[in-house]
């Protein structure tokens, strides 16, 4: 991301509106076209989501992609 935002609060605040959708990792990694560790990795602040990969995780949460950055906005 070209926004300099600490990787694993992005990872956490995904993670948490992941659970809170009633979702599970495997099930939104498939349908952001992920593979599940990929997804995991991130969620865990070990890399930084791509821009790409946000709007899709928000596109199958049904959430703005700004939604999926702390503080943002649905």
């Amino acid at each position: 991301m070209s926004r300099r935002t600490n990787p694993k609060a992005i990872g956490q605040h995904v993670s948490a509106l992941i659970a809170a959708g009633g979702a599970n990792v495997a099930t939104v990694a498939a349908a952001a076209d992920m593979d599940a560790p990929g997804l995991l990795a991130r969620l865990n602040g070990e890399c930084e989501f791509t821009v790409r990969e946000l709007a899709r995780v928000g596109g199958f949460l049904r959430l703005s992609t700004s939604a999926l950055l702390p503080g943002g906005t649905a």
